[in-house]
């Protein structure tokens, strides 16, 4: 049906643990970034890269981090480590100021300074 099963792994996460969910996971792995609750962060913790360094020692699948992502340099950190950095909750919060008329191009805007683009 085109779905797939994206497992959650943490810095936390045992190396079993790790083993096991990238032999049943599909599409891609994402890597949460720290222990809590997401929100955007002053910076990356540092124990990023070892995290998708384990991660990447039981898959080929592509590996995204999230959770705390949500400025420039954050995904600057994170793309020089993984292949993806995931900004849910700093989208969700821009997307809501925006409100309902804004909102796709204040989205697109947000990920132009993500990526450093200039909009338009």
């Amino acid at each position: 049906c085109g779905l797939h099963l994206i497992p959650l792994l943490a810095p936390t996460s045992t190396d079993e643990r790790i083993e096991k969910a990238c032999r049943g996971a599909g599409g891609f792995v994402y890597c949460v970034s720290l222990t809590g609750v997401t929100g955007v962060r002053d910076e990356v913790p540092p124990g990023v890269p070892e995290l998708v360094a384990r991660v990447r020692r039981h898959t080929k699948l592509p590996v995204a981090v999230g959770f705390g992502i949500g400025r420039p340099e954050h995904v600057r950190a994170v793309v020089r480590v993984a292949d993806a950095a995931a900004v849910g909750s700093a989208m969700v919060r821009t997307v809501g100021q925006a409100g309902a008329r804004d909102a796709a191009s204040a989205a697109g805007a947000f990920v132009s300074a993500l990526v450093g683009k200039q909009p338009g």
